[in-house]
């Protein structure tokens, strides 16, 4: 598998991570509104009784679209698709606050504090780009602005200011947080995203080290395999030599000693006679002349082989015949029918089969 390594590739990888870094997140935040808000009815019933039934219609429509939030979150498959949805959820909870705060008597304060909460948990769950951020930022203050505006009569000025400017500055903090959060998510990612290059890399070079290893092993075998080759061709080039130099004279001169002997057959004395049918001379002449034919093949045969080993050491194929299926038999020896009943005999008979070029003793 190649290492991945281009721009590309980062930025398709950091999106997959991403996708499922930023559900988990908008998840919890779901979570944490679905049953933080509606327990806040608790304190709505004890600081602003009067307010308690409208608000608590308020946090029931609010957990509502984080539940189809949350539906939503789970279904998506796309990074912009989470984003809406964690974006909607956030903002959701943002302007409900935003249109209770205007409506309270005697704790402005304290539910200024609460509202900072939505921008301290966006800071610390969420790590959306900073302009994201700041759009749902804006979004929610302009939604406390616009509650002012329409209801200025409960708080004064002085008290919708402070806390302003308090939400503004945990706006600014959060926004602060929450990219810094993404930055070291970043940097962390493509140091991570660079080991995997690097351990492919490296295992990309263990791999062909390996076959580098194996190739050597194998060329030393085989440089073995020739030096042992052209040893035996050595060893076995004299002694064939030497048979094949002397198996035609010693041919001849068998021949010429039977022809001598069978001449002198009818001249010999009876005693000579009955040494020679003791010692079967007729059939040692037989069996001399096709022990000298057995011979002669069978160094032919030793000299084709030699002749193969050698052009396989100079790369060569070996030589291709057009052999027969009786190339090779040769009668049996008069030896095994000198053993066997007077009337035993042997006889080669090998069917006649279509000649095709072949290597010897394939």
């Amino acid at each position: 598998m190649s290492p991945p390594s281009s721009a590309s590739a980062l930025e398709q990888a950091w999106s997959a991570h991403a996708v499922e870094r930023e559900r988990a997140a908008a998840i919890t935040a779901a979570w944490l509104i679905v049953v933080l808000v509606p327990l806040w009815g608790a304190f709505d019933r004890l600081l602003e009784p009067a307010l308690f039934e409208r608000f608590l219609v308020l946090r029931a429509a609010d957990a509502a679209v984080t539940v189809a939030a949350l539906v939503g979150l789970r279904r998506a498959r796309s990074l912009a698709a989470i984003r809406r949805w964690s974006a909607l959820s956030a903002l959701a909870c943002g302007w409900t606050i935003a249109s209770m705060l205007p409506q309270i008597h005697a704790h402005y304060e304290l539910y200024t504090v609460g509202f900072s909460l939505v921008f301290w948990g966006v800071g610390l769950l969420y790590a959306w780009p900073p302009s994201r951020t700041a759009a749902v930022f804006l979004l929610v203050l302009a939604a406390h602005v616009g509650g002012r505006s329409a209801n200025p009569a409960n708080a004064s000025t002085e008290q919708f200011a402070g806390s302003l400017f308090y939400l503004g500055s945990a706006a600014c903090v959060a926004l602060f947080v929450s990219s810094s959060r993404r930055r070291l998510e970043r940097a962390a990612f493509e140091a991570s995203f660079e080991r995997e290059v690097q351990n492919h890399t490296l295992e990309s070079t263990i791999l062909t080290l390996q076959r580098t290893q194996e190739q050597l092993i194998a060329s030393e075998k085989l440089s073995a395999l020739g030096r042992l080759l052209a040893q035996l061709s050595h060893e076995i080039s004299n002694p064939v030599n030497v048979l094949k130099n002397n198996l035609g004279p010693l041919s001849g001169y068998a021949r010429g000693m039977a022809a001598v002997l069978r001449q002198a057959k009818p001249e010999l004395s009876p005693e000579a006679r009955r040494t020679w049918q003791e010692h079967e001379i007729d059939y040692a002449l037989e069996d001399c002349e096709a022990a000298l034919a057995d011979m002669g093949a069978a160094v032919g045969r030793i000299r084709t082989v030699h002749a193969d080993i050698r052009a396989f050491m100079r790369g060569e194929g070996p030589t291709r015949r057009r052999p027969t299926c009786s190339t090779g038999c040769v009668p049996p020896s008069p030896c095994s029918s000198a053993r066997c009943p007077r009337a035993s005999s042997f006889e080669n008979s090998t069917p006649r089969c279509p000649a095709r070029a072949a290597s010897p003793g394939s």
